[in-house]
């Protein structure tokens, strides 16, 4: 997990609506509707909120707690409808003041993984594959659909394939790149022996790949990669990548069709799943394929 600082998480309580009219204008949904459409939701049945008490749970492991990040997770989880509270102790202890205070979904973050854990059923949703899923949702709105179009991840991580695996879902044709070529082979391995016949394929060099594909997922913290040179008004970037990889200019010729953020996406979706009794799909390692 990339670890963020205080300057990415602070502000964002602030900004909550503002990040909502954007979402809007870019995606034509609210941050809720794409958290949903991130887990494959049918319309009309949004999973429970207002019912789930919901804690985030400091960790001080590693390089110890973020300042506001735990005040920001609670915020955008407030600003989604759930009644939520941030634990007075951190760790082990925090958890169990979760559960003694009636925490039906319980978020906390170390320098590894950042997850939600649904009580009631002893489910685990990792931020991660929750980011990557719905950043391909956002970018499928954006796109107006991605049935036969082919997309570029950059970046094999855990983001990165979750992300690939919700395109292919959405119809997408994915062409994976990362810096380090063995992942994006590895993926693409996995993908086809998840989605057999689905066209996944690799490439290893990232201005070859940028040169001709128009749809694309940065789902690396690689920063100011894409440059003006590699966009054009038929591209759309989505990047759940912090740092984003657009330079200032890339960024000002997309305007809004580029989509970002440190936190409040991957938040919404991670409690989504997690309310909605959802698990994300693992794919298969790569040595078992």
């Amino acid at each position: 997990m990339t670890r963020l600082t205080s300057q990415d998480v602070i502000p964002i309580a602030c900004n909550l609506e503002s990040h909502e009219r954007q979402l809007r204008e870019k995606t034509g949904l609210s941050m809720w509707q794409l958290a949903c459409r991130a887990i494959l939701l049918p319309e009309g049945k949004p999973p429970p909120r207002s019912s789930l008490r919901t804690a985030v749970v400091p960790i001080t492991a590693g390089l110890g707690v973020i300042e506001g990040f735990a005040g920001a997770v609670a915020a955008i989880a407030r600003h989604l409808g759930f009644p939520v509270f941030v634990t007075a102790a951190s760790d082990v202890a925090g958890f169990a003041e979760a559960l003694e205070k009636g925490a039906s979904l319980l978020l906390m973050a170390d320098d590894e993984r950042f997850v939600a854990y649904n009580s009631r059923l002893g489910l685990v949703v990792d931020n991660a594959a929750a980011t990557g899923a719905v950043f391909a949702a956002a970018l499928e709105q954006m796109a107006g659909g991605l049935q036969g179009e082919e997309v570029l991840v950059i970046g094999c991580g855990r983001v990165g394939a979750s992300a690939a695996r919700r395109l292919i879902q959405a119809g997408a044709r994915v062409l994976l790149c990362d810096i380090d070529p063995r992942r994006s082979e590895d993926l693409r391995r996995r993908l086809e022996a998840t989605f057999p016949g689905c066209g996944a394929a690799s490439e290893r060099e990232p201005a070859r790949a940028l040169s001709h594909c128009r749809l694309i997922v940065d789902a690396c913290p690689a920063p100011a990669f894409i440059d003006r040179q590699h966009v054009d008004g038929r591209t759309v970037v989505v990047s759940p990548g912090v740092p984003h990889g657009l330079t200032t200019a890339a960024r000002e010729a997309l305007g809004a069709r580029f989509l970002h953020d440190s936190l409040e996406l991957g938040v919404a979706a991670m409690l989504a799943a997690a309310a909605a009794g959802y698990s994300f799909p693992a794919l298969p390692r790569a040595d078992a394929v």
